[in-house]
């Protein structure tokens, strides 16, 4: 079952997705092009715009240095 871009669960991912850029004092824009993604990518990500494939939030973890097990751990 394809759960809502809107659910509690992925505004959970979104958030911790952009407080972990930010600690790392990263623009969206400069994550995007990091990525090699459109400018806009980060922006429609973090504002639930726009769905995250599993290659995409795979790129997003290693970038930002994240641990997939944490972020399962905090509920996302």
């Amino acid at each position: 079952m394809r759960e809502s871009i809107h659910s509690e669960r992925n505004k959970k991912l979104r958030e911790l997705l952009k407080e972990a850029r930010k600690a790392k004092g990263l623009r969206q824009d400069d994550l995007s092009l990091k990525l090699g993604k459109f400018k806009t990518f980060i922006n429609k990500v973090e504002n639930g715009e726009r769905r995250l494939d599993a290659m995409e939030f795979l790129d997003l973890v290693r970038e930002l240095e994240l641990d997939i097990g944490e972020l399962m751990r905090r509920g996302v």
